[in-house]
């Protein structure tokens, strides 16, 4: 669990577009819903979405889709989304957000401030990158950290249905595509346990890579007071940044 302190997580995107954009990297663009969840596309279409979720006690699943916002223009630019993510089977008890993306020089930076509404029992609480099985089933992704070594692990084509947990491994640095080109690259400033999953095991047709922040098979008491921050850097350079 993180407690107090920001997670630092640089999205790294080397995309070739064709279409272009008049204040982002060729067909490269964010669209953002009005719940604050974050879809990537480019020229091809569909290349992943950010979001916050979590489970409860029971291991039930809540998405940033589902939550209520209200969106804000900043000042000089970006967007201020304050919402809140409900826990399911908890009746009035939410996860709390404060998100704001701001669009800068070295890319699109989203900060997430949670805290919950009021003490909790969660199994997990998580930034979530989801990528089309579509597009990524058979590409590598690469992980590595400064103290450890690369590990490569294949996005199966087919589901194997005993095997929908691809992994977990310590890194601070992934990198997700073919052996000649990453499509997608994700650094953190830490290495941490990022965990990889084959979610058509539970009928979705992506993979996840989870940054958790909260996790626990038994589940854990998060107190009321508890304050959960992460940074994520969607880059390199300037992106098209719609909605909601």
């Amino acid at each position: 669990m993180i407690k107090g302190s920001v997670l630092w997580v640089v999205m790294v995107l080397a995309i070739v577009g064709s279409a272009p954009v008049s204040h982002g990297q060729e067909g490269c663009r964010l669209v953002l819903r009005d719940t604050g969840q974050i879809l990537l596309k480019d020229a091809q279409g569909d290349l992943g979405t950010l979001e916050l979720n979590l489970h409860n006690s029971n291991w039930k699943y809540a998405s940033q889709a589902e939550a209520t916002a209200k969106c804000e223009e900043q000042a000089g630019g970006g967007k201020t989304f304050t919402g809140a993510l409900m826990v399911p089977d908890v009746p009035g008890v939410s996860m709390s957000f404060l998100e704001t993306i701001t669009p800068k020089d070295d890319g699109v930076h989203v900060i997430y401030e949670l805290r919950p509404s009021a003490p909790l029992v969660l199994n997990g609480l998580q930034i979530s990158l989801l990528l089309p099985t579509a597009r990524f089933a058979g590409q590598r992704v690469a992980i590595r950290g400064q103290d450890t070594p690369e590990r490569s692990i294949q996005l199966p084509r087919v589901l194997d249905a005993d095997a929908w947990q691809l992994g977990t491994v310590r890194g601070n640095t992934v990198e997700i595509g073919t052996e000649e080109a990453a499509t997608l690259a994700l650094r953190t400033d830490k290495t941490s346990g990022l965990i990889l999953h084959d979610l058509r095991r539970w009928d979705r047709e992506e993979f996840e890579i989870r940054i958790p922040i909260v996790q626990a098979d038994e589940g854990k008491m998060i107190g009321a007071n508890e304050r959960f921050d992460v940074e994520v850097v969607l880059g390199p350079g300037e992106f098209e940044v719609i909605g909601p």
